[in-house]
This record gives structure tokens, C-alpha cells and sequence, in this order.
């Protein structure tokens, strides 16, 4: 059996053709992704009452450590588009996984202040090109033109 990327469907022995299922693994997988993206982000929030008591921090600090993610973010999204065209998605996607987790874990270890700003700064650079950059891109090559647009659809959901 061949594929073929511009049709998504499988080419039996038969000649007779039928969809592949691996238009819905991508979209399945783009889409946890990015659910989990989406959640990481939020976790401060939940645990930030405890926090701000246990590493004593004021309110109007805590609003900036909330806020270095999003500075981080959006300054690496130019900069991760670039690397994930150098590199690829697959090496992207596996870096930015791996760095996102472990910036993540290390926040509960923080014990101050600066400690705390800086993993939410490292976080922020490493979800960058996990989240538009690489799953738009992921795309074009294993998904026609309709399914392309429905997995948009459904990534904008996540959000």
C-alpha cells in the first residue's frame, strides 16, 4: 500500500481506495497537545493563593510572575518559527515537550521569588513553538485542504 499526502487515502492491492486514519492520529495528537499547552499555563493560577503565603509574595509580584509568561511567549513565537524551520517539527515539537515539562516541574520546587520568575520566563520560551508555530506547520504535509481548516476549527477550541 502507498499514501498519498495530497489525497489522504491508502491504495489497496485491489486498486480500490479508501481513507487513512492517520489524518485523524495528527489531529488527535496536535489537539492534546495543545489542550496540555493551554493547561500548563494555568496551573500557577490554581496553586498561586498557597504560594504567595508560603514564598511570601505580594499580590502586585505575583501579577508580574503571572504576566513573565506571556512576555516570553510572544517574544520567542518569531524566533521558535524560526528554529522549527531549521529544524523541523518533529525536533521542535520533541524540544519544546521536553523543556515546557520541565520548567513546569521545576516551579514546584521554587523557593523565592526570582527562582519562580525565571522558570515562568523559561516556561514561556518553551511552549512558544509547541503551540501555533509547530501544529500550524505539522499540518500541510498529511492533511488536505478541508481537513486543514477543520483541524484549525478545532485547535481554536482548545484555547
Amino acid at each position: 500500500m502507498s499514501m498519498s499526502n495530497s489525497q489522504e487515502v491508502l491504495t489497496s492491492s485491489s486498486g480500490t481506495k479508501k481513507r487513512s486514519r492517520v489524518r485523524i492520529v495528527i489531529l488527535l495528537l496536535l489537539s492534546v497537545g495543545t489542550m496540555i499547552n493551554y493547561l500548563d499555563r494555568t496551573i500557577l493560577g490554581i496553586v498561586a493563593p498557597q504560594l504567595t503565603q508560603e514564598i511570601h509574595i505580594d499580590p502586585a509580584m505575583m501579577g508580574i510572575i503571572f504576566s513573565a509568561f506571556a512576555w516570553t511567549y510572544a517574544l520567542a513565537q518569531i524566533p521558535g518559527g524560526m528554529f522549527l524551520d531549521r529544524f523541523g517539527n518533529k525536533l521542535t515539537y520533541a524540544l519544546s515537550i521536553f523543556f515546557w515539562s520541565l520548567f513546569t516541574l521545576l516551579q514546584s520546587f521554587t523557593l523565592g521569588l526570582k527562582s519562580l520568575l525565571l522558570l515562568r520566563l523559561g516556561l514561556g520560551v518553551s511552549e512558544a513553538p509547541a503551540s501555533r508555530p509547530t501544529a500550524a506547520s505539522s499540518a500541510p504535509g498529511s492533511l488536505s485542504m478541508s481537513a486543514r481548516g477543520q483541524r484549525q476549527r478545532i485547535q481554536l477550541v482548545n484555547i
